[in-house]
């Protein structure tokens, strides 16, 4: 009893369609950062500002702390 299978290759039209909607998705994901910085830069009011100096001396701190206790 022989267990060859015989694959058919999908034609030209398939692969090419499937390959470019890969590559429309890789290109979407890689900008969607882009889209959300847009959103921030247009929606976003200028005169709004938060500015905490103290809780972002501590993140770092906590940050720090976080990343020399993972590599005990």
């Amino acid at each position: 009893m022989s267990t060859n299978l015989m694959l058919h290759e999908p034609p030209n039209a398939l692969r090419l369609i499937t390959q470019a909607y890969t590559s429309l998705l890789i290109i979407g994901f890689a900008l969607l950062p882009t889209q959300f910085i847009a959103y921030l830069y247009f929606q976003q009011d200028p005169a709004l500002k938060f500015e905490d100096h103290l809780f972002h001396e501590f993140a770092i701190a906590v940050a720090t702390l976080e990343g020399c206790s993972s590599h005990m």
